[in-house]
């Protein structure tokens, strides 16, 4: 498998939320990922212009396999260097176990490394035992505690 990652377009809507579709929902019971196409196209055009947001896809040929979501921000800590969140790592699953996330995380180090981030921090949900296992491959560390408040 030859995977290429880069900045998503406006084109790829589609391939994104097909990604998206096949993470599991963690926000309550019975929760599924459902999404009004115009709403997602009027969010979705926000999402590319937005400062410091990057949004990578893992291309195999013309397929869409892999997607992330990076955004880097500004600081007044740490000698006002920049942090940065990935989220949203999304890989189909017949593609999962090939270095595509690899590839997507790898990627989205590179460009916060280069943003002159002095950390780069992502979430994964408590039971998502393997997602944590491939996190800490990648040089991740489980260092802090995580909160959240869902609406």
């Amino acid at each position: 498998m030859t995977v290429v990652v880069r900045p998503a377009g406006a084109d790829d809507l589609p391939g994104v939320l097909r990604l998206l579709a096949d993470l599991p929902v963690t926000t309550g019971e019975g929760d599924s990922f459902e999404v009004d196409e115009q709403r997602a196209e009027v969010v979705w055009e926000r999402v590319l212009s937005q400062e410091g947001r990057t949004v990578l896809v893992a291309m195999d040929g013309l397929a869409i396999v892999g997607a992330a979501d990076l955004l880097v921000v500004q600081n007044l800590t740490h000698d006002l260097a920049p942090w940065a969140i990935i989220e949203n790592v999304a890989v189909a699953p017949s593609d999962r176990r090939k270095g595509v996330g690899r590839a997507l995380v790898d990627e989205a180090v590179g460009i916060a490394r280069d943003a002159g981030c002095y950390k780069v921090q992502l979430l994964s949900f408590k039971d998502r035992l393997e997602a944590h296992e491939f996190y800490r491959s990648l040089g991740f560390e489980d260092l802090a505690v995580g909160f959240r408040i869902y609406f």
